[in-house]
This record gives structure tokens, C-alpha cells and sequence, in this order.
């Protein structure tokens, strides 16, 4: 380049090919369960970004990640709603292949809370109402999801042992959309 007027000229942020389609989150996982050493497992994504520690859980292998995707800010992006996705990642080569995935929670909605016990996982999304959903990942290529509408704030503190039992989050009966079955 001749200067940096040049340059700036060069590099236009504001082409299509420079704007990303959709934020994603890039996940590395380490092998570290040998004293002394650590091995590179591999590398997958997700969509969105992960709210915290509670968001990602590892179980029988597989990685299960809850995010949220928010519409893009850049100028020209795709103008889409919020909203919430639980994928399980499984190591395949120098990959985290996406083996299973459920979509559209909390459409213009973001994960407020989330825990996952054995093979369920509970996302609480938030906006006006709290969503608690349920997610059965007992078949983790195909996860099914229930949605319970609560009419107040949940508290923050949701169980950490291992249970069976969905967390107790308001004394009120919810409104539940598409029950699993136990």
C-alpha cells in the first residue's frame, strides 16, 4: 500500500462478504485427564454465545451448550428475533460435529438461568415472562423440548445435585406446552 489513506480505501468493512451472517461461539475442548498432560480433542461452534459455566455441561462424551443469538448490529446483517438454542456436540476427528439441536427458544428473548441434571437440561429465558424449558436429552441426536410459562421472576438458585425432579421455581401452576414424558 502506498499509505494509510491507501489502505483504509482498501479495506471496506462495510462489504456484504466482511458482514457475518450470524454470531457464533467457538469451542475448544482439551483432554487434561492424564497427571502432567493436556491433548487437543477438537473444535466445533455453536450459534449465539453462552451466558456462563452453567451453560455447558459434558455427559456420557457429549457436550450439550445452551446460547442465545442476538439479531447482529453490524449495518446490513440479517434482521432477525432473538432466541435460544441447546446443542450437543460430540467428538468426531479434530471436530465437535453438532449431532443434536433445539431451536426457537425465547424467540426476542435471552437465556437468563440454565442447569443441566443427567440427561435433561432447564433454560429459563427471559424478557417480560420467564420460559422455564425443559429439554430431554436422553437421545442426543434428537432433543425434545416443553415450555412452562411462569407468571413471576424465578429466583436465580436452581438445584445442582443430580435429580430426576424438575427444579421447584414458583408456587404457582404454570401454563405447559408439549409435557415429556418421565
Amino acid at each position: 500500500f502506498r499509505d494509510l489513506d491507501h489502505l483504509l480505501h482498501e479495506v471496506d468493512l462495510d462489504a456484504p462478504a466482511d458482514i457475518p451472517r450470524r454470531m457464533v461461539t467457538e469451542i475448544h475442548r482439551f483432554d487434561a485427564s492424564k497427571d502432567g498432560e493436556t491433548t487437543y480433542v477438537g473444535r466445533g461452534t455453536v450459534p449465539g454465545s453462552v451466558l456462563n459455566q452453567y451453560a455447558l455441561s459434558e455427559f456420557n462424551g457429549d457436550l450439550r451448550v445452551a446460547t442465545t443469538e442476538v439479531p447482529q448490529w453490524v449495518p446490513g446483517a440479517a434482521s432477525v428475533p432473538s432466541q435460544s438454542h441447546v446443542t450437543v456436540l460430540r467428538p468426531d476427528g479434530k471436530a465437535l460435529a453438532q449431532i443434536g439441536q433445539v431451536s426457537g427458544l425465547g424467540l426476542t428473548e435471552r437465556i437468563y438461568a440454565t442447569r443441566f441434571i443427567a440427561d435433561r437440561g432447564y433454560v429459563v429465558t427471559f424478557r417480560q415472562t420467564d420460559p422455564l424449558y425443559t429439554v430431554d436429552l436422553s437421545d442426543p441426536t434428537a432433543p425434545k423440548v416443553a415450555e412452562m410459562r411462569l407468571p413471576t421472576r424465578p429466583p436465580s438458585e436452581m438445584p445442582m445435585m443430580p435429580s430426576r425432579e424438575p427444579p421447584t421455581i414458583a408456587p404457582t401452576t404454570p401454563t405447559i406446552r408439549s409435557p415429556i414424558t418421565p
